[in-house]
């Protein structure tokens, strides 16, 4: 197989990697809610005095938060491990370092560990923001599973907390803000948040094995093609060759870049 077929069918394989743990990550989020909600929905609180850390149950409520970290961290590990892995079959190398050594070392300001536990934070601040908004109005949790399933990316824009914020005095954090919160960035859905570093985990882990394929099977460097013709201005300027230290010429260059290389033997 020549190899710049070998590559896109390894970028496939990535993207498809990448889905499989978005997908597996939405179900998750919504157990972990669902978990949430029979702890919110039995305490003995006003709907307007509700707070998480008011709960008898607050130990419990942690958690759940506790254990879906450590699920997030297990489903990156599974999902770059195959993706590595594919990558080091394909070219019939050494596999040099694993998924979890790499992501243990894996750190842009933070770690990926710190990173999960503080979108998972956020998490916890939106379901007791839809928990508090569903008692104030009188939802039946049932009806609010169901909401937050249909809104699970817009935790603040949605009939039940737009009803629930009129009343200034509830007490849920993310009521009282109306939403609001400094610091966090565009992506205000800790799902999203998740989905975005479980992705960029992926897709370095997956890079980091190129990396290490190319070098072994003596290749000099390697050649950037454009996966898409999608317009991207940085895509169009990465494309050609690039020498096989040149890491971070590996794509992808972000989120929803498609490029893929090939090695490269001689000048």
């Amino acid at each position: 197989m020549e190899y710049k077929q070998l590559a896109k069918q390894l970028l496939n394989y990535r993207l498809e990697c990448e889905l499989n743990f978005n997908n597996e990550l939405r179900q998750k989020v919504i157990s972990a809610f669902k978990e949430l909600c029979v702890y919110g929905y039995s305490g003995s609180l006003t709907p307007l005095d509700f707070q998480f850390n008011k709960l008898s149950t607050k130990a419990e409520i942690n958690k759940v938060i506790t254990d879906l970290c450590e699920w997030i961290f297990d489903k990156q590990v599974e999902y770059s491990d195959k993706s590595m892995d594919a990558v080091i079959d394909a070219y019939d190398v050494k596999k040099e370092i694993t998924a979890e050594e790499f992501i243990n070392d894996y750190e842009y300001g933070h770690t990926d560990k710190e990173r999960i536990r503080t979108y998972a934070n956020r998490f916890k601040y939106e379901a007791e923001a839809w928990i508090a908004s569903a008692l104030i109005i009188g939802e039946p949790m049932a009806t609010l599973i169901n909401q937050f399933s249909a809104n699970i990316q817009n935790p603040y824009n949605n009939s039940i907390f737009n009803q629930a914020v009129k009343d200034r005095s509830a007490s849920a954090t993310r009521l009282k803000t109306r939403g609001k919160s400094y610091g966090i960035g565009r992506y205000v859905s800790s799902l999203n948040s998740l989905k975005r570093l479980g992705r960029a985990v992926i897709a370095d882990a997956n890079k980091r094995s190129i990396i290490s394929a190319y070098k072994q099977i003596g290749a000099k460097g390697f050649e950037v093609y454009r996966g898409s013709s999608y317009p991207c201005s940085l895509c169009d300027s990465m494309v050609g060759y690039h020498d096989i230290n040149s890491i971070d010429a590996m794509p992808p260059y972000h989120c929803n870049c498609v490029c893929y290389t090939v090695p490269i033997f001689s000048f």
